[in-house]
C-alpha cells in the first residue's frame, strides 16, 4: 500500500513538473536527501529547457505574423531568432487572391491607402498590382465612398486617368470635382481645376455648376462669388450663361439675397435674357416675396422680353406661398386670354396651391384640365431630370389620401403608371397603408404588382439613357 501511494504521488509530481517549472521547489527538495519525493525523480523524464520554451513561443509568433503579412501584404523577416521547428511546423501561406475574392473592386483600391505606403511611386505601383478592371464607375465608387482624404483622392484619380481603359475627358473630371466638393476639400478641388487647364481640358458650365454648388452648399457663398469674379483663371468667361449657372445655384440653396445682389451688380455689364429673369423670379417665389417678383417681372418686360410658361408658373407658385390664391387664378386665366397655353409646370403650381388650402375639388378640376391638355413633358425635359408631371400626380394622390378618397387615389396612381411615371416610395407607402387599413388587401396587392412592373421598366429606361440608347 505504501508503494502504491508513493507511485501515485510520484505520478502527480512528474505531471506537474512536466507542465510547470519551479526552480525554487526543486532546489528545496534537493536539500533533503532522504525525501521520498526526491527518490522518485526519474532521469528519463526530461524537462524542456528555457531556450526550448522560448523557441516554441517564437515559432507560434512567427506563424501568426507570417499569416498576417500574407493577409495585409507586408513583408516580415526576423533573422535574429532561429527557427529549429521549421520542418515540423510548416508556415501556412494564405493566397492573396483568396482574400481579395471577398472584396469589391473599389475596396481593393482603397485598401492600398490603408497600408501607409511612403511615396507617390510606391502607392501607384501598388495600385497597378491590384487585379481590377478599372472603369469610370469604379473610380466614382472609390472617391465617393470610404474615408479617403483629399490628397489620397487626387493621387488615386491622377493614377486612374493614366490607365489605358480610362478616357481622359471632361466627364471623368466631373467625378473627382464633385467628390472633393462634397467633402469640402476645396483646396484640392481648385487644384484639379487648374490641372484641367494645364491639360488643355476646358471646364464647361456643368463644371462651373458643380464648383459653385459645392461652395454654396458648404455656406461658402463669399468664396463662390469670388470664384465667379475670377472665372478667367479657370478657362471660363463671365457671360450670360455662366451668370445663369451662378444665380441658379444660389437660388436653389435659398441664398436669394446674394443672388439678387449679384444680379443687380451685373446689370449693364452682362446681357440678361428671359431665363435670367425667370431664375430670379423663381428664387423669390420660394420665399413668397410677391413685391420682389413683381419688380423682376417689370424689369423683364421693360427689357423687351415676353413672359413664358416658366415665368407664369413661378408667379403662381409665389402667390400661392403668400396665400394669394385668387391672384394666382387670375394669372392662370390671363395666360389663356393672351394665347399662352399652360404647360405641366403651370398646372402643377395651381394644383399645389389648392392642395395647400385643402380645396380638393378645385385641385381635381385642374388635374382634369391637365389630362385634357395632354401636357406631357418631352424627351429633353425627362433627360434633364424634370419630374413635374410626377409631382402633380403625387400632390393629387397625397391630397386624396388625406381626405379618404382612396378609390380616386388609386385611379390617379394607375393613370400615372400608365403614362410611365413611377411615384416615390413615400407616396406609394402612404396609399398602400391606407388601403390595408381599410381592408382593401386585394386592391393593394394588384397595385403593388403594377408598381413593381413600372419600376422595373423605369430602371431599364434609365440604364438605356445612361448608355446613350434613346428608344
Amino acid at each position: 500500500m505504501a508503494f502504491q501511494i508513493q507511485q501515485i504521488h510520484g505520478f502527480r509530481l512528474s505531471f506537474n513538473k512536466a507542465r510547470y517549472h519551479f526552480p525554487c521547489i526543486s532546489s528545496l527538495f534537493s536539500a533533503f536527501p532522504f525525501s521520498t519525493i526526491n527518490g522518485f525523480s526519474d532521469s528519463s523524464i526530461k524537462e524542456p529547457s528555457f531556450d526550448q520554451i522560448t523557441n516554441q513561443s517564437n515559432v507560434d509568433e512567427r506563424r501568426v505574423l507570417s499569416e498576417l503579412s500574407d493577409l495585409f501584404h507586408f513583408s516580415f523577416s526576423n533573422t535574429t531568432i532561429p527557427n529549429p521547428y521549421k520542418e515540423s511546423y510548416p508556415v501556412k501561406r494564405i493566397e492573396s487572391r483568396a482574400v481579395d475574392e471577398f472584396l469589391l473592386p473599389e475596396e481593393k483600391l482603397r485598401g492600398i491607402f490603408l497600408q501607409k505606403l511612403r511615396g507617390k511611386t510606391a502607392i501607384e505601383h501598388a495600385l497597378s498590382k491590384v487585379s481590377v478592371e478599372l472603369s469610370i464607375d469604379i473610380i466614382a465608387k472609390v472617391v465617393n465612398r470610404g474615408n479617403l482624404g483629399g490628397e489620397a483622392m487626387v493621387l488615386f484619380f491622377n493614377w486612374a486617368i493614366k490607365q489605358p481603359r480610362i478616357s481622359r475627358d471632361i466627364h471623368c473630371y466631373y467625378i473627382i470635382i464633385k467628390a472633393l466638393g462634397r467633402r469640402k476639400f476645396f483646396k484640392f478641388m481648385i487644384e484639379i481645376l487648374h490641372d484641367m487647364v494645364k491639360e488643355c481640358i476646358k471646364p464647361d458650365l456643368e463644371t462651373l455648376s458643380i464648383v459653385m454648388d459645392s461652395f454654396i452648399r458648404a455656406q461658402r457663398v463669399h468664396k463662390a462669388l469670388e470664384t465667379f469674379e475670377n472665372l478667367e483663371e479657370l478657362g471660363l468667361k463671365r457671360d450670360t450663361e455662366s451668370l445663369k449657372v451662378h444665380l441658379q445655384c444660389l437660388c436653389r440653396r435659398a441664398h436669394v439675397g446674394a443672388a439678387n445682389s449679384l444680379f443687380n451688380a451685373m446689370g449693364g455689364k452682362i446681357n440678361f435674357n428671359c431665363v435670367t429673369y425667370n431664375i430670379m423670379i423663381s428664387g423669390w417665389s420660394k420665399l413668397g416675396r410677391v413685391s420682389e417678383m413683381e419688380r423682376i417681372l417689370k424689369a423683364l418686360i421693360a427689357d423687351g422680353f415676353t413672359p413664358d410658361c416658366s415665368t407664369f408658373s413661378y408667379l403662381i407658385e409665389g402667390l400661392g406661398r403668400a396665400g394669394q390664391i385668387d391672384d394666382a387664378v387670375e394669372i392662370f386665366d390671363h395666360m389663356k386670354e393672351k394665347g399662352c397655353n399652360p404647360d405641366t409646370r403651370v398646372y402643377n403650381a395651381m394644383i399645389s396651391n389648392f392642395i395647400s388650402i385643402g380645396n380638393f375639388d378645385e385641385c381635381m378640376k385642374y388635374y382634369k384640365g391637365l389630362l385634357d391638355s395632354n401636357s406631357d413633358p418631352d424627351l429633353e425635359m425627362q433627360e434633364s431630370g424634370h419630374t413635374s408631371d410626377m409631382e402633380v400626380y403625387e400632390h393629387v394622390i397625397n391630397g386624396l389620401c388625406n381626405i379618404g378618397h382612396l378609390e380616386n387615389a388609386v385611379l390617379v396612381m394607375e393613370e400615372a403608371l400608365h403614362k410611365g411615371f413611377c411615384p416615390s416610395r413615400v407616396i406609394y407607402s402612404k396609399l398602400n397603408n391606407k388601403l390595408l387599413a381599410s381592408n382593401e388587401v386585394e386592391k393593394a396587392y394588384k397595385l403593388f404588382l403594377k408598381i413593381k412592373d413600372t419600376r422595373r421598366n423605369e430602371n431599364a429606361q434609365r440604364y438605356w439613357r445612361a448608355n446613350g440608347w434613346h428608344f
